[in-house]
């Protein structure tokens, strides 16, 4: 484990211009059921002729410059991956500037995904859409705590340590009781203090990836690139159990059917083989058992504290008391 490393850059001035594409579906927004009954009709929403229009590798720009006469980049540190999934060894990167700033403004009213990977390719000079999750979450918390050092991502959180109970004020010249004299321990109570903690790379830890994890050969981790499939659906199943919850007519039936699908997608893209997650889905489908569902999942089990942890330190404004809580954070709200 360890914590994260900030680099230095001058101050920002110009910005390549991204050349992703949007996820037109998504972008819609909004309550669409019939669009919804497509998704769940056919895993087809993933095709160049369905309903999302997702980056392809011959979208995504890489920017092919001299980055290393640019006073805004340094030499990421290492990555929680320790480049072991890429045929590239270092990455440079540069905080946040205008262009990208607007770009995740409109990632988040959108609550589009894609604007945001564009503003991360805009700030490095490797593809984007090969980096495993890890290694992208790892790089929107550099972006996040080098970009906006006077705005910091803060947790709020409660403080549930045990505190003594303080003693009663005596008057002047009155005595404490026997009993409390008598008392071994002070009673205690909860703390109950409401902190604001700012997220820092002091608090912040990185698991990195263990050297002995043996990964299958048939395996790989989830990209970017896979992603953004998957984000689409997940998003699509969050839509509709909102719906349901605000009283919308919706057939159990078509609630499990988009549920299966999901639960197939998220397993899917751990395959190596297979350039799409449509092709992914289809093999693991096609599998005669659930042998390699079976593999997927307990390596996925194995890979669980990989990455940036959800768990951070922190300690009470008040009491002094530390604890450990974890993070819930979106992509969409990390950034102010």
């Amino acid at each position: 484990m360890r914590k994260i490393a900030i680099g230095t850059g001058t101050p920002p001035n110009k910005s390549a211009k991204p050349t992703q594409t949007v996820g037109q579906a998504v972008a819609q927004g909004g309550p669409d059921m019939a669009r919804i009954k497509k998704a769940m009709d056919s895993i087809d929403i993933f095709s160049e002729e369905g309903v999302i229009d997702r980056p392809t590798p011959k979208q995504t720009q890489v920017y092919d410059f001299d980055f290393k006469k640019d006073g805004r980049y340094v030499l990421l540190d290492t990555l929680p991956s320790h480049y072991r999934f890429y045929a590239f060894r270092e990455i440079w990167i540069r905080p946040l500037a205008t262009p990208e700033g607007k770009l995740i403004f409109m990632a988040k009213k959108s609550q589009n995904i894609v604007y945001l990977i564009s503003a991360v390719q805009a700030c490095i000079n490797v593809d984007v859409n090969d980096l495993i999750v890890q290694d992208f979450e790892y790089i929107l918390h550099w972006l996040r705590l080098n970009s906006y050092p006077k705005k910091p991502f803060k947790v709020e959180w409660t403080c549930y340590n045990e505190v003594p109970v303080p003693a009663p004020e005596l008057e002047e010249g009155e005595e404490p009781s026997q009993e409390e004299i008598d008392q071994e321990e002070p009673e205690t109570v909860e703390c109950q203090y409401a902190n604001l903690t700012a997220l820092s790379r002091s608090n912040v830890t990185i698991n990195d990836l263990d050297s002995d994890i043996e990964i299958p050969v048939e395996l790989t981790l989830p990209t970017v690139r896979m992603f953004q499939e998957t984000w689409v659906v997940n998003k699509q199943l969050l839509q509709l159990k909102q719906e349901l919850i605000q009283g919308a007519e919706i057939e159990d039936e078509e609630l499990a059917e988009l549920e299966g699908q999901v639960y197939v997608a998220n397993l899917a893209q751990w395959l190596k083989e297979g350039d799409s997650l449509q092709e992914k889905i289809q093999l693991l489908e096609q599998h005669p058992d659930l042998s390699l569902q079976g593999t997927i999942e307990d390596l996925r089990d194995r890979l669980d504290d990989f990455g940036v942890s959800e768990v951070i330190a922190v300690q009470c404004q008040k009491c002094g008391g530390t604890s450990r809580r974890r993070l819930d954070i979106d992509y969409l709200s990390f950034f102010p």
